[in-house]
């Protein structure tokens, strides 16, 4: 699938300040197949069709190096997922603060496609929950 021809996830948004943890997560529901633990701080989860459905980023606010209060509800949070036959890449791009103060944070999680997940690519709309 090329960027040309891409789908629009719809995703929620979950963080867990006690565990520093984000979720995202699918809008729609699809049959979970199994969980693919990239690192010690990333899980990707795949459904029946072996594409991304949700995942889970350990110690986020240290990655992005932000105080994890700013991460409790964030201005706004979009990316991308794609998936090549060598690459799986997850983007995601923040906006955190308030109305007098914003800063912008990018994180990009990469791994190796060893899952021989097939071609994908699609933009994340995340719902802030």
């Amino acid at each position: 699938m090329s960027r040309e021809d891409f789908e629009v996830l719809d995703m929620n948004y979950e963080y867990d300040l006690d565990d520093d943890t984000l979720f995202i997560y699918g809008v729609d529901e699809s049959e979970y197949k199994e969980s693919l633990t990239v690192d010690e701080s990333f899980v990707l989860d795949i459904n029946d069709f072996n594409e991304p459905e949700s995942f889970e980023i350990l110690n986020i606010s240290d990655l992005l190096e932000v105080d994890s209060e700013l991460l409790l509800n964030p201005l706004s949070v979009n990316g991308f997922i794609e998936v090549d036959s060598d690459l799986i890449s997850v983007n995601l791009n923040f906006v955190l603060g308030n109305k007098s103060y914003e800063i912008e944070k990018s994180q990009l999680l990469q791994m190796p496609n060893y899952f021989k997940l097939e071609g994908f690519y699609a933009n994340i709309n995340i719902n802030i929950i």
